[in-house]
């Protein structure tokens, strides 16, 4: 992905540094599962994450208030802001050198179809992207919020990295990969995906009454993945049990004349589930 990511001998490790973010905030599960298995791929691991849940943020900066960072350890950083911010205070100020790659997530949900526009899983990824670091969002569908199977990116993460850090891009590139409801002894592959639309039944504006007689409001979004049909949809693709990675940021990502495209075969026909 980039001139120090990728090239490597045996056994070395792929990166140098890695930047570690989310969207659920710093305590969540999915990016303390993330920061110990970013050791397998880099010399130097940070994690720099917002305080609060920070879904559906999107790219959105904190421009009007001053941003606080709380030092957990030496490698462990929350802010008081969005995904992006953390991104861009991780990449300026906190990481001691160049980052070679930025993961974000992995993110409690699927970030597939429209909701990738809102993701703030995503729009780390994006603004990293945006200022030449190559970034990958991460995110653990479920059907049950009490039965997440984390161990989908726990077993696959490395493996997928591997393979895209090996490629020649056109430009800086922002993927984004989604791990189907399924434990991972029954993910049956993993597949290059494009984009869906029409995900996003409707909008509710939920109006409340405060005590004091004031308006107030609740967002949410009401889904119907089921009109998403098309083959090689993501959505499609996590039907099949497949793991769904897709470029956010090229149309055709890969350099003209590319000896290395990523297909997940070594990935497919034996898992890696250690």
């Amino acid at each position: 992905m980039s001139s120090q990511a990728g090239a490597t001998n045996a056994g070395q490790k792929p990166c140098r540094r890695i930047l570690i973010t989310n969207d659920d905030g710093i305590h969540a599960i999915g990016i303390n599962k993330l920061y110990e298995l970013a050791w397998r791929l880099a010399d130097d691991v940070y994690l720099v994450a917002p305080e609060q849940d920070c879904s559906g943020q999107a790219q959105s900066l904190t421009l009007h208030t001053p941003l606080r960072v709380q030092a957990y350890d030496k490698h462990r950083f929350g802010v008081n802001g969005t995904p992006a911010d953390c991104v861009l205070v991780g990449l300026k100020d906190i990481v001691a050198g160049p980052v070679d790659l930025v993961l974000s997530g992995i993110n409690r949900g699927a970030n597939v179809g429209d909701a990738v526009n809102f993701s703030g899983t995503l729009g780390a990824a994006k603004v990293a992207a945006q200022f030449g670091v190559p970034a990958i969002g991460l995110s653990q569908a479920f059907k049950h919020p009490e039965q997440i199977y984390w161990d989908n990116g726990v077993a696959f993460t490395a493996p997928i990295v591997h393979q895209l850090l090996g490629c020649q891009w056109q430009k800086t590139p922002c993927i984004n990969v989604n791990f189907p409801a399924v434990p991972a002894h029954e993910v049956e592959g993993i597949s290059w995906c494009e984009g869906s639309e029409g995900s996003i039944r409707n909008v509710l504006v939920d109006k409340r009454t405060d005590p004091r007689n004031r308006h107030y409001f609740w967002l949410d979004f009401e889904h119907d993945y089921k009109q998403v049909t098309a083959v090689e949809t993501d959505i499609a693709t996590m039907r099949r049990r497949h793991i769904a990675v897709q470029c956010l940021n090229q149309a055709n990502p890969f350099s003209t004349g590319t000896a290395v495209v990523p297909d997940f075969k070594d990935y497919t026909t034996e898992m890696p589930y250690d």
